[in-house]
């Protein structure tokens, strides 16, 4: 098993910022490398988290940090 992480700044309002990470099945929208994402329950610690890139196969992710 690996682990990575990102982090990066904005200029934006804490609710709002939070609105796109929990809005999991909207994030092709704002990444065009993802044909889908979808998320198994709430966006809470221990929900599991599945990609499907557009150019490579699908990635499972599991919540560890919320």
């Amino acid at each position: 098993m690996w682990k990575a992480s990102h982090s990066a700044t904005v200029k934006a309002p804490v609710s709002i910022v939070w609105k796109f990470w929990t809005e999991v099945e909207k994030w092709p929208e704002y990444d065009s490398t993802l044909k889908a994402a979808n998320i198994s329950g709430a966006f809470e610690l221990g929900s599991k988290i599945t990609l499907s890139p557009k150019s490579s196969p699908k990635v499972s992710v599991t919540l560890a940090i919320v």
